[in-house]
């Protein structure tokens, strides 16, 4: 099967062709999986999966640390996010918190707000192991 996501893989530039051949796989992987939901139209997740990896500047490290399924249910639920941010008339206002099995993933919009509310539920987390 060819592989939809190299062409916008290739696009990530400034990293070694060892990293963009990595990213290119796991990129690939993240977008069968969203597609095997059926939750989303192919298209919708091609788009957000590239932008996903390379227009919202993650860092590395998220893709080393999160599987290839991991990472698509998070693109599932930002998926998910923008829509409902976008049905609701606030298509900049997007805040995700989802259950992971370690702990908690959020997504937020770079609004400060945003930024301090997911900072004291992390911290009301925290607290609540001390």
């Amino acid at each position: 099967a060819a592989a939809p996501m190299a062409a916008a893989a290739a696009a990530y530039d400034g990293v070694t062709t060892d990293v963009r051949h990595r990213r290119a796989q796991l990129m690939n992987e993240v977008f069968n999986a969203v597609v095997d939901s059926g939750v989303f139209p192919a298209n919708v997740i091609y788009e957000q999966v590239d932008w996903y990896f390379n227009h919202y500047r993650f860092d590395e490290h998220y893709f080393h640390r999160f599987s290839a399924d991991e990472i698509a249910q998070h693109v599932r639920l930002f998926i998910a996010a923008r829509k409902l941010a976008l049905a609701q008339g606030t298509p900049d206002d997007i805040f995700l918190e989802a259950p992971t099995r370690t702990g908690m993933f959020y997504i937020v919009s770079s609004d400060w707000r945003a930024i301090n509310r997911v900072e004291s539920l992390i911290e009301e987390q925290i607290s609540r192991l001390g």
